[in-house]
């Protein structure tokens, strides 16, 4: 019972019909209660003049569809969706926003839309009575019983599935879009608990920074060799190379030394000429220039040319004179 009292506190609240939890609900009186054995709960309803009746074991299944951490996952999305900078609490205008769209969802606002604003101002004065924002666990309780009065079966696929079209709906209105979520006025409110306890586990989970290094030698035997059977660590075992004979990993390094070694390629030598040497004698094509930038074939070429030029010549010459 000591776990179920954050519920009833909730439920005692003089809320609309649309956070009554009417499926959880057994009997409802609109005048004297009967008496009634101990596992039901009497809970008043003064704006209707009417009392509702919950049994103990339905309240226990809806705390567990309320702890689920899938469910959580999925409320934590929808609250970042709206609080992009993740501050720590939300303000009234984004609440009004957020909870109006899913009022307009329930069947009687659809034939009456009058009753959306009328439930919204009456649930909202009594959330927001002396505060001026909602923190995560404060907005978890009131989308969670809108959420739990939406849905008509008990299973929580379904909380999922329309807490996600919910929130696509609402990213796409032009309502939501206007609003300024860089504000932080509401901040200045008296800080309260962000989450509650049981929020805690599922939420933070260790990070591989914070994790320790140091294992000592029983968690080890106790953790990693344990969870492993027993052939897979014996093949492991056989191929990881034995710690007496170092001669293995010294010859491995070689390996891997000869392996990057790359073959240079021999380069030429210049040959320096004397200052005593002529142009002249490195033009002679008999001897060997290293420096000459035209190969001595051609050299010799252009010589027999020249020669056979001059023989023409003196034939020519020579006709001329008979």
């Amino acid at each position: 019972m000591e776990s179920l009292q954050t519920d009833v506190d909730l439920l005692l609240k003089d809320y609309s019909p649309y956070r009554t939890a009417p499926k959880w609900r057994t009997f409802r009186f609109t005048s004297q209660v009967p008496v009634l054995p101990e596992y039901f709960i009497q809970i008043p309803r003064p704006s209707i003049s009417s009392t509702d009746c919950y049994s103990i074991p339905n309240l226990q299944k809806r705390q567990e569809l309320k702890k689920s951490p899938s469910l959580l996952l999925e409320i934590q999305k929808f609250w970042l969706s709206i609080n992009p900078h993740n501050f720590r609490a939300i303000s009234k205008q984004v609440y009004l926003v957020v909870f109006e769209l899913l009022y307009k969802q329930f069947p009687k606002s659809q034939t009456n839309p009058s009753l959306v604003p009328l439930y919204l101002t009456q649930d909202s004065e009594i959330d927001f009575r002396d505060k001026s924002s909602l923190t995560f666990c404060e907005f978890y309780d009131v989308l969670f019983d809108v959420i739990d009065s939406l849905c008509k079966s008990f299973l929580l696929t379904e909380y999922i599935r329309v807490l996600f079209l919910s929130k696509l709906n609402l990213l796409g209105t032009p309502e939501f879009n206007s609003l300024n979520l860089f504000n932080k006025l509401h901040l200045s409110d008296i800080k309260r608990p962000s989450f509650y306890t049981w929020m805690q586990k599922p939420t933070r989970f260790m990070s591989p920074e914070k994790i320790p290094l140091k294992l000592t030698e029983k968690t080890l035997k106790s953790s990693s060799i344990q969870a492993l059977p027993p052939m897979f660590l014996n093949r492991i075992s056989s191929k990881l190379p034995h710690r007496d004979s170092p001669t293995k990993w010294e010859n491995f390094k070689l390996n891997l030394t000869r392996t990057k070694l790359v073959r240079r390629s021999i380069t030429p030598v210049r040959v320096e000429v004397k200052k005593s040497q002529s142009f002249r004698k490195l033009e002679n094509p008999k001897k060997k220039d290293p420096l000459s930038i035209t190969p001595l074939k051609l050299r010799k070429n252009t010589f027999l040319l020249e020669g056979v030029i001059e023989e023409r010549g003196k034939n020519s010459f020579r006709k001329l004179l008979v």
